[in-house]
């Protein structure tokens, strides 16, 4: 089964080459899909941003099947900005798949040391 997926565009003209990334990118949370109940992308670009070139945002939500949610937000100000759109969205995935293990980390402790499948 794989991982429900939206990408939405948010001042930036829609693009299925960008879509086709994203999908790519999800397939790679596939270690984490019985945790993962969908993921929405949200893909812009940053127009408040003068000192660089054109730099690239992504927000990811990911809910869980526990009721809580992973959110990646990845703007212009953080160290990741990227002029590169494919660069940005590996970059939040890479956050985001931090933040999966951080939680099971979190969740193990609190479940008493059991493991926690992802």
């Amino acid at each position: 089964m794989s991982i429900p997926f939206q990408v939405t565009f948010h001042e930036l003209d829609h693009s299925p080459a960008i879509e086709e990334f994203v999908g790519a990118e999800v397939i790679k949370l596939k270690r984490y899909k019985d945790w993962i109940t969908g993921c929405r992308a949200v893909i812009g670009v940053d127009s408040h941003s003068r000192t660089r070139g054109r730099l690239f945002t992504v927000d990811l939500f990911l809910p869980l099947n526990d009721g809580s949610e992973v959110v990646v937000n990845q703007h212009s100000g953080d160290r990741h900005a990227s002029e590169d759109v494919q660069s940005a969205i590996r970059s939040a995935f890479q956050t985001a798949i931090r933040q999966l293990k951080s939680h099971a980390g979190k969740k193990r402790k609190h479940d008493g040391g059991q493991d926690v499948v992802l």
